[in-house]
């Protein structure tokens, strides 16, 4: 952005906002999340500047972030980029959409951990039972 002509910032928005979304829709969500950053950058450059149509920009680059993030299975970065995109935009329905579904796939894993902590707590309590016998076997001398 630096070496970019102030005319040309909003055509590298345009530009990093397409390759993003390219990423994001051919699975590859590391390139995607890096593409969607650059556009908010320079996006945030032009909105500092009073570039006003830059706002819309912002919240779209903050949408494919957290996308590209709750693709690359990384739930808590996607929260906030898309807390970032709700901030400047409360009325945006994808962003309120993919808010819920953050949500509910972060209850789902958290009934998920429970579960697989009440299993290993039942292992872990039948293990336990099994020593004490073979240890009061032990003792009585009968292995």
């Amino acid at each position: 952005l630096v070496c970019l002509e102030r005319e040309h910032v909003g055509l590298a928005v345009a530009l990093y906002m397409n390759l993003a979304r390219c990423f994001l829709g051919t699975g590859r969500p590391d390139y995607s999340v890096q593409y969607a950053s650059r556009a908010r950058a320079a996006a945030q450059v032009l909105l500092a500047e009073g570039n006003q149509e830059m706002m819309k920009q912002m919240v779209v680059s903050c949408f494919l972030e957290a996308k590209s993030h709750q693709m690359a299975h990384q739930p808590k970065l996607a929260l906030a980029a898309s807390e970032l995109a709700l901030e400047l935009d409360p009325q945006n329905k994808d962003v309120l959409l993919l808010m819920k579904q953050l949500h509910r796939s972060k209850e789902k894993r958290l009934k998920s951990n429970k579960k697989i902590a009440r299993e290993i707590s039942k292992w872990i309590d039948q293990t336990m039972q099994t020593s004490d016998a073979f240890a009061g076997a032990l003792a009585e001398g009968g292995i």
